[in-house]
């Protein structure tokens, strides 16, 4: 004869299941036997269990707010993201996926990913859509956008184990991009060498210049003559000219430390319109400051408040094709913040673009003659001040920058 004994597991009012106990009745007898033992077993392995529910559930919270931190994360990088599980089905796509590929996120969870690849595609795509065991793949391809228009993209295939059943991460990158980023670089490199160069040339320079405007001012009081003291005088307002464009193109040139200090801007201002000046750009064009001399201090690094006032100069000499067009700098105080005004009366910027020129590398310049990265810079300098960045602008009439930074009112430690 057999016995069964059904045990319910309850823990805390919670059901986590039952246990059922199967015994032989011993010589003949029709009683149960004694499940004491057994029942005491069953509680405590009951006790186990969900002290180990408990746990689980402790590392699927874990779990779960890594994900959403690595979510954040893969949605604020300025590439396409794109987890593909075992299967080759999308299991994650990211913000910049949705705006370069058009797709959107619901759109493509679950889906294959060949979707994205054209049957006309070349024979690099079919291998980069397979599970690889070599580690990371890498190359150009054509990728099918919603609209149904093929774009160039980089692709970047990287298994995230070696096993064949594992994830695969797809990073999709923007070529042109890519290629403007190469060249920023690569120009930052060229302005390095040419600030060395220049400290080099100013003390070879301002050498000679020194002797020549001693010999100047050694003719000049020898010289009884009005014309020859008139001719002189010219003489040396040029030798202080070169003396000022060698030196202020050194310290433009100087490399930036990045340490927080208290700057005044109009200084900055005064020496960007001073080393601008000499710009044959800038022949035609006609600067007006008005700047507030009880203007307070703001906290930054001087040669970042320097690229700024630089860019936005720039780009109104850039706008101001006419003769006698005008550039007119303000600064002021608003409150608890400083403000700083570059206006002009160039070409202007048409409404329908108006909000994409802080966006990076877009430009409206010929190919050679803009990056499309400095407003871009700019805004992110002046926002990581605290500040902000505005601007008006009507169609060859005026356009207006406003540069907003919060007053330094404590020490800079």
């Amino acid at each position: 004869m057999k016995v069964k004994v059904v045990l319910k597991i309850f823990f805390l009012a919670l059901f986590i299941g039952a246990v059922i106990i199967e015994l032989k009745a011993l010589l003949g007898l029709n009683y149960p036997p004694d499940v004491k033992v057994y029942h005491a077993l069953v509680i405590q392995l009951a006790a186990i269990s969900f002290l180990l529910m408990l746990h689980i559930q402790e590392l699927i919270k874990k779990v779960s707010k890594a994900r959403k931190r690595w979510e954040k994360l893969a949605n604020n990088l300025t590439c396409c993201v794109i987890l593909v599980d075992k299967n080759d089905k999308v299991s994650f796509w990211n913000k910049k996926a949705e705006e370069i590929l058009e797709w959107k996120a619901e759109e493509v969870l679950g889906k294959d990913i060949s979707f994205l690849f054209s049957t006309k595609s070349s024979a690099p795509i079919a291998e980069i859509c397979t599970v690889h065991l070599r580690g990371l793949k890498k190359c150009e391809t054509d990728i099918l956008l919603k609209n149904g228009r093929l774009k160039r993209v980089e692709l970047t295939d990287i298994p995230l184990s070696g096993a064949r059943d594992k994830e695969r991460l797809l990073i999709v990158r923007d070529p042109l991009e890519v290629s403007a980023l190469e060249g920023k670089l690569m120009q930052s490199e060229k302005l390095a060498c040419i600030g060395h160069l220049a400290a080099g040339v100013a003390h070879e320079i301002c050498n000679p210049l020194s002797s020549i405007q001693s010999l100047v001012q050694l003719v000049q009081r020898k010289s009884k003559e009005q014309e020859t003291q008139k001719n002189l005088k010219k003489v040396r307002e040029h030798i202080d000219r070169i003396a000022r464009i060698v030196r202020e193109l050194v310290d433009f040139s100087r490399p930036t430390t990045g340490e927080m200090t208290r700057v005044q801007i109009n200084d900055i201002i005064s020496s960007a319109v001073g080393l601008l000046r000499y710009d044959s750009r800038c022949e035609k064009l006609k600067f007006e400051l008005a700047l507030n001399e009880n203007l307070p201090e703001v906290k930054g690094v001087p040669d970042q408040i320097h690229q700024v006032v630089m860019n936005l100069i720039l780009n109104s000499i850039d706008a101001c094709q006419k003769m006698g067009s005008t550039i007119e700098i303000k600064t002021y105080r608003n409150g608890k913040f400083v403000m700083m005004e570059v206006i002009d009366d160039g070409e202007g910027i048409k409404p329908e673009i108006i909000d994409r020129i802080f966006e990076p590398f877009f430009t409206t310049k010929d190919v050679g003659h803009g990056t499309g990265l400095g407003l871009s810079v700019s805004h992110g300098i002046v926002a990581s001040m605290g500040g902000h960045i505005k601007v008006e602008s009507t169609p060859r009439v005026k356009t207006k920058f406003t540069v907003c930074i919060p007053v330094d009112n404590q020490e800079v430690k």
